[in-house]
């Protein structure tokens, strides 16, 4: 569980750098992955909305 649990948490900060730097679908996909390795995270869940908003925006 723990090892699901930090590559979720890798994931995120993956996405993370990529959507700051522009890359929302990309940086969708690695939120996507963590989210399904980990889904009660509430920050991921924000994460794939923040970037869906962004390429809406696109």
């Amino acid at each position: 569980m723990a090892q699901m649990e930090q590559q979720a948490i890798d994931l995120n900060n993956r996405g993370v750098e990529l959507s700051q730097n522009g890359n929302f679908e990309d940086a969708l996909e690695c939120f996507m992955e963590a989210h399904n390795l980990f889904p009660d995270d509430p920050t991921i869940k924000e994460n794939i909305q923040l970037c869906l908003d962004a390429l809406e925006r696109e």
